[in-house]
């Protein structure tokens, strides 16, 4: 049983780790939706690096029930801000 489920964690958590997959779900479909529509189509490197970025920080709290949900949606919100930005600046510029 510790090989499917890991060290020794009370059944209570796996009803958590479906509502954090849940709430990160919803966290990355929100974050993609205010990068952008292009982030439903063809990827840039930039959109790319931003994705890989979103899933790596979301990733942690689903995974480690010491690790709390709002890192993620802070970590979440900074790499939209950036992508935003970057964005922006790089469709003003010829």
């Amino acid at each position: 049983m510790r090989i499917l489920l890991g060290k020794e964690l009370p059944w209570l958590f796996l009803l958590e780790v479906v509502l954090r997959v849940f709430f990160i779900y919803l966290l990355i479909m929100l974050c993609m939706r205010l990068m952008g529509k292009r982030m439903a189509a063809q990827l840039s490197n930039l959109e790319m690096s931003a994705l890989v970025s979103l899933a790596a920080a979301v990733g942690v709290p689903i995974l480690a029930p010491e690790r709390g949900l709002l890192p993620a949606v802070i970590i979440a919100l900074v790499v939209v801000v950036i992508q935003r930005i970057i964005s922006h600046y790089a469709s003003r510029s010829e």
